[in-house]
């Protein structure tokens, strides 16, 4: 089975506004998911990254009018200004990783992403300090998992939590959530679950590997070989150039109209 490896941190509110998508994509084609929670602070110290309280006023800001603006597009309730953050986000990444692992065993049927998501919505939404170990065992019970889960594998969770980080910084991410698939392609942010409907259109033979879901990177990352990324976008490139593709549909989609030469440049007299 194909799978993905996703890095997110249970304080990060981007990870929050991802919802539960990446679930849906994976159960719709088949893929596994690996989820690896990390120190977020940690990783924008090692890879240039700002933490949020040393950023200038403007990019506070702004980031405020993005959270904004984003959990509307998502349908998701969001405090702009949670109470209990930032908290602590080992005690919840350690239950995530001890729930990874009963699942992996065969010992636990709960749900993973609810789970993951649980500890995002409790801290962005729910004025709820997901570091208090009752908030922890109640996400745990929503999500079908055992509480005691929170008490056990407290050294697999900090050994676990901090190999995530070095693997992570090793790997490129610099963000969360960040997705990486077993080709290595890399995919950042909320956004980074969908691309543009027209750019995978363009390339007809893209849109007949995912099967008609162009929007949907998972049908990408199952069908298309590893390191064809760049030959997809170069042949979609080059319809557009040539008027093909979405470029050169009409409204509807089915007729083709000839593509919009380049104006000639007029010169003047001086060259």
């Amino acid at each position: 089975m194909a799978r993905i490896d996703y890095y997110f941190a249970t304080v990060s509110p981007y990870t929050y506004l991802a919802g539960t998508r990446l679930e849906e994509i994976a159960a719709r084609h088949g893929l596994g998911i690996v989820y690896k929670p990390l120190d977020i602070l940690a990783l924008f110290d090692r890879t240039g990254g700002i933490r949020p309280a040393d950023r200038h006023q403007s990019r506070k800001d702004y980031r405020l009018q993005e959270l904004r603006r984003q959990a509307r597009k998502a349908g998701l309730p969001l405090n702009l200004q949670p109470a209990f953050w930032p908290a602590n986000p080992a005690p919840s990444s350690y239950a995530v990783i001890a729930a990874q692992a009963a699942v992996d065993k065969g010992e636990a049927a709960g749900d993973l992403g609810a789970l993951v998501h649980g500890f995002c919505r409790a801290c962005w939404a729910e004025e709820r300090d997901i570091a208090d170990d009752s908030v922890v065992r109640e996400v745990l019970a929503a999500a079908g998992f055992d509480p005691a889960l929170a008490d056990r594998g407290l050294l697999l969770g900090a050994e676990t939590y901090a190999r995530n980080l070095d693997e992570a910084a090793n790997r490129g991410v610099f963000g969360a959530p960040f997705y990486i698939t077993e080709g290595d392609e890399r995919f950042w942010g909320r956004t980074g679950l969908t691309i543009s409907t027209r750019t995978w259109r363009a390339g007809s033979d893209a849109h007949r590997r995912t099967g008609g879901d162009c929007r949907s990177l998972a049908g990408v990352w199952r069908r298309r070989p590893p390191g064809s990324g760049a030959a997809l976008f170069a042949g979609a490139r080059q319809r557009l150039v040539r008027g093909g593709g979405a470029a050169g549909r009409g409204r509807d989609g089915d007729r083709a109209r000839p593509a919009r030469p380049w104006p000639k440049r007029r010169l003047g007299r001086g060259g």
